[in-house]
């Protein structure tokens, strides 16, 4: 077995399986609301975080990083002439998406490359492709047959050419056309994988709509919306900055505005909570 954790001996087909449940949860859930900037492609958002999510861990078939869990097992350590220090899984992982496969642009390349090498922010540890090259040719293709059974995951043409898209040169950051949907797709990704791994669902479903409540309560207290709460109400699908005095009813209103949907509320002081 390849492992992913060493809690539960869960493996990495495991574990992506559950990553790909959730994001599938994700999408029926909140969709086109998630991505809602109009410059996106929706269904390639979607399909590169599909992708992100499938290749994240597969790094982890690295033999160092499978003696690790199997130390923590207690079972025999596989030889090899690596060791765990020289690469990290999210590092190697990339190497295994089949962009080819997908025919992404550079761009999307870009995204995809960059959301799996950083999933896990470690400082002072650059691969150049020399030594990546040796681990493709030493301990990845020597197993590649085991390791597509074992996973389920196709790859494509191993090679180390994805390090010319995440040297922290060229890492995205703030002043990038694609840092939003880079923040996106990362994001989601450690969201994803934070629930998967704590074998919780990234969503809990209700049939309930707290609109609901709040016309349940004005009816059965006789109270009328006021010019506020319509407003709020009738603008559900719009940005609002509302100001209004206190006792105006804005609470109702914000939450006549949510409309059902996943919100987060906050409050200033503790003494209005």
């Amino acid at each position: 077995m390849l492992y992913a954790k060493s809690k539960d001996g869960e493996s990495i087909k495991e574990h992506t399986h559950k990553l790909l449940d959730n994001l599938q949860l994700l999408k029926n859930k909140y969709g086109n609301y998630i991505v809602n900037d109009k410059d996106f492609e929706i269904d390639k958002f979607w399909k590169m975080l599909e992708v992100i999510c499938l290749y994240h861990d597969i790094g982890k078939v690295y033999t160092p990083f499978q003696n690790m869990i199997r130390k923590k097992l207690g079972l025999q350590l596989i030889p090899t002439e690596f060791n765990y220090n020289m690469a990290k899984h999210e590092q190697l992982s990339p190497l295994f998406v089949p962009v080819e496969k997908y025919e992404f642009d550079k761009k999307e390349k870009k995204l995809i490359y960059q959301s799996i090498y950083y999933h896990h922010e470690r400082d002072g540890l650059e691969l150049d492709r020399e030594l990546v090259d040796k681990i493709i040719e030493k301990d990845i293709m020597p197993r590649l047959v085991e390791i597509k059974e074992e996973t389920g995951i196709d790859t494509g043409d191993l090679n180390s050419i994805y390090l010319s898209y995440v040297s922290e040169i060229k890492r995205i950051n703030e002043e990038s056309e694609l840092y939003i949907e880079y923040c996106l797709l990362k994001g989601l990704l450690h969201r994803l994988d934070h629930a998967s791994s704590a074998n919780l669902k990234i969503e809990d479903e209700t049939n309930e709509n707290v609109k609901d409540f709040i016309k349940n309560f004005m009816d059965t207290n006789n109270y009328k919306e006021n010019d506020i709460q319509k407003f709020a109400k009738e603008n559900s699908e719009k940005n609002l900055l509302v100001i209004g005095s206190t006792g105006i009813g804005k609470t109702e209103a914000a939450l006549l505005w949510s409309n059902g949907y996943k919100t987060f509320f906050t409050l200033p002081i503790r003494i209005s909570i």
